[in-house]
């Protein structure tokens, strides 16, 4: 009742619901979504009505050596058209210097009739910019340029290829800005191409294959397009510090170790580097499909499949790495697909990354433990201290292994995205919450999360878990998670650190937590405040307690624990099984809230509305609590509570307190059933205490 003697209609209020929901007319809101699941590689989050595709354009086909499909393509092909005639497309001039390894005519002047036959010798004698024209064949030198621009043009990469005799295939010294190298193969027994300082230099059509050691090393300024690097060593593209390189429709695969067994990077950037990645594929590399050492990386339109741990250690194989060295690096990843990575399928650590309208799915477990297997993680440094910070925005992480997405000493935000179907660690079988911010296990660094506009579910144990750390959630659906192997399936924990026992806190407004097999809300020694909310449809997991709405309770394994607290405000908390709340060792405030439906368990036990024990204090105003199998209020202990303007209705005992357990009305509390109205009665029904719940672990 209001102050101007009006009735206030507990629950969410008429208008309170938040965008993408709908008020259902019974102090509740429910999400606009699909009437059908989305699909793999489809989403929707509230407010949509249809699903819609996240990441790459389309996965492409695997291809042959020698040939590439780019996302978007159905077939393969090669990297360019060979023509016809001796010298195919090439764009040749008056100052073309043409070379033919087959010519045998002698007198060789780098005209088209008397060709060069080695590439060095046209390169010595081209002009600064001129056209050097190759005809097929396998040319057994290295050739190094210096002092000149040189436009070094194949037939066609199939067709024509430098099998390099010396450190690489292609080399550029000082002096060689601007020069180009387009369908061509660099081969060899050293890299495929170094190009040093170099800026300007052109890579298009090029195939980079079976090199004994890197593919493409640059600390220059470099744009590689349409090009393919498969099976070097050690790296495919590699930027070194300070280097700007340009990446667009390109494959590079099959990278293999160094020989101690370590690395087999597609593409790599240190310190200082830039690298723009566009329109690519990388597949089948080690320890990571990318990597940025204290640089900036770009990457859209690209698909990063199936990457293979590093094998001196069998760890690692993520799809995109952000490491802390000397500096931050800064990762952007848009509308792109990163699946079927081992460990993580993108990794933070100290850095930063904005991922938008990207897909994310079936990471793996590390290969030689077990764990791991997230779709993101963002960790701090724990040399330098620096946290990670991570911004998701539209997109999708699904069938991940451990958790969806792992914030440990970082911060994260997420908006509009959804994280689906987790699943526990290979290694432990527990585990596999969708959306973890937990504080750092080294340098205690906390976590800070803030969620808006999002669908975590079928998550496996935890929906949503935040640990000695921070989170503000908004507009958000978690649902159906799924009971863990210890038999619970939490759809928010929100709990102390393990180590430090520092408290969590959490502030969930305008969302809705529903069909969570076990309870719906768990809070061990923390702080929560939920508002204009819907927790509903509790399912019992596989533990004898559970079912609850909201379990809000002190960290049972710490003596002398944090007391938690809850501030719960314009929600309606209904069909649950066993308790629809239940406070122990902690103290609550209710405040416009409707409790309703409350079953018993299968022995037909419990059924309570609201269950305080221990030393627990409750107060609030204008609350509804109605239809439950048991009693509307219980209390045990030597727990208060203080209601004003409440109704019990229809409960099998509306009130009950056992021990000394005190309730106290501040007025117009009264207990109804159909027309039936009256003062309520404080009984003592000698009814036992719920069970309490125990806190899961992180991942």
């Amino acid at each position: 009742m209001a102050a101007d003697g009006s009735c206030i209609r507990p629950g969410v209020p008429p208008g309170g619901c938040s965008p993408g929901f709908t008020y259902d007319g019974n102090g509740g809101c429910d999400p606009i979504l699909p009437a059908m699941d989305c699909g793999e590689g489809e989403m929707a989050v509230p407010g949509d009505t249809e699903c819609h595709a996240v990441g790459a354009a389309g996965e492409p086909p695997t291809c042959p050596s020698g040939q590439v499909a780019l996302p978007g393509e159905t077939a393969c092909h090669d990297l360019a058209d060979c023509g016809s005639g001796t010298w195919g497309n090439i764009p040749v001039d008056a100052t073309t210097q043409y070379v033919d390894a087959s010519y045998t005519g002698g007198a060789s002047d780098g005209t088209a009739a008397k060709p060069w036959t080695t590439i060095g010798a046209a390169v010595t004698a081209a002009a600064s910019g001129a056209i050097v024209a190759v005809a097929s064949g396998s040319y057994a030198e290295s050739v190094t340029l210096a002092e000149k621009t040189v436009r070094l043009w194949g037939r066609c990469p199939g067709m024509v290829e430098i099998a390099g005799t010396g450190a690489a295939a292609v080399a550029l010294a000082a002096g060689t800005h601007g020069t180009e190298l387009h369908t061509i193969a660099l081969t060899g027994a050293g890299l495929g191409a170094i190009l040093g300082t170099a800026t300007g230099v052109v890579l298009d059509s090029v195939w980079v294959h079976d090199t004994a050691q890197g593919g493409v090393d640059a600390n220059g300024q470099v744009k590689v397009t349409g090009s393919l690097v498969e099976r070097t060593i050690s790296s495919g593209i590699r930027g070194e510090a300070g280097a700007n390189l340009t990446v667009g429709t390109t494959v590079v695969r099959d990278v293999a170790p160094a020989q101690d067994g370590m690395f087999g990077r597609g593409m790599e950037i240190d310190p200082g580097g830039i690298l723009e990645v566009g329109g690519s594929l990388l597949e089948n590399n080690r320890d990571a499909q990318m990597i940025a050492l204290g640089a900036v990386v770009s990457v859209r339109g690209c698909v990063l499949r199936d990457g293979l741990p590093q094998q001196s250690d069998m760890q690692d194989g993520d799809g995109i790495v952000a490491v802390y060295e000397t500096g931050r690096s800064t990762v952007t990843v848009r509308a792109s697909t990163i699946e079927r990575s081992t460990s993580a399928g993108i990794l933070l650590t100290g850095s930063d990354a904005f991922v938008t309208g990207t897909l994310v799915r079936d990471t793996r477990a590390d290969a030689a433990d077990g764990t791991d297997g997230y779709a993101i993680a963002a960790v701090v440094d724990t040399t330098s201290k620096q946290p990670s910070r991570l911004r998701v925005v539209a997109s999708l992480m699904e069938r991940s292994l451990s958790a969806g997405i792992l914030a440990q000493g970082a911060a994260l935000s997420m908006a509009a995205s959804v994280a689906r179907d987790t699943v526990p660690s290979a290694a432990s079988g527990l585990g596999g919450p969708g959306v973890v911010a937990v504080m750092d296990p080294t340098t205690h660094v906390p976590s800070s999360l803030a969620l808006t506009g999002s669908v975590i579910e079928r998550a496996s144990e935890i929906g949503l878990d935040v640990e000695g750390s921070t989170a503000s959630v908004e507009a958000t659906l978690v649902r159906d998670t799924a009971a863990g192997s210890m038999g619970a399936g939490y759809g928010v924990q929100v709990g102390d650190d393990a180590m430090t026992g520092a408290p969590a806190s959490l502030t969930f407004r305008g969302g809705v937590i529903t069909g969570n097999r076990g309870d719906g809300v768990a809070v061990f020694s923390s702080d929560v405040t939920i508002d204009t909310s819907v927790v509903s449809w509790t399912q019992l997991g596989g533990m004898p307690a559970g079912g609850y709405g909201l379990f809000v309770g002190a960290d049972a394994k710490r003596l002398g624990a944090h007391r938690s607290t809850l501030t719960l405000e314009r929600s309606t908390i209904a069909n649950t099984i066993s308790l629809a709340v239940l406070v122990t060792e902690s103290d609550a405030t209710l405040a416009q809230v409707w409790i309703r439906d409350v079953a018993s368990l299968p022995d037909g036990t419990v059924g309570d509305g609201l269950d305080v024990s221990g030393t627990s204090t409750l107060g609030g105003s204008n609350v509804r609590i109605e239809n439950t199998a048991r009693a509307g209020i219980a209390m045990f202990d030597t727990s208060v509570v203080t209601l004003a303007s409440a109704t019990l209705a229809c409960n099998a005992i509306p009130l009950d307190a056992e021990e000394t357990a005190a309730f106290t009305s501040g007025g117009n509390v009264v207990c109804s059933c159909g027309a039936t109205t009256s003062a309520c009665q404080v009984l003592s029904s000698d009814l036992q205490p719920p069970s309490p719940i125990a806190q899961s672990g992180s991942p």
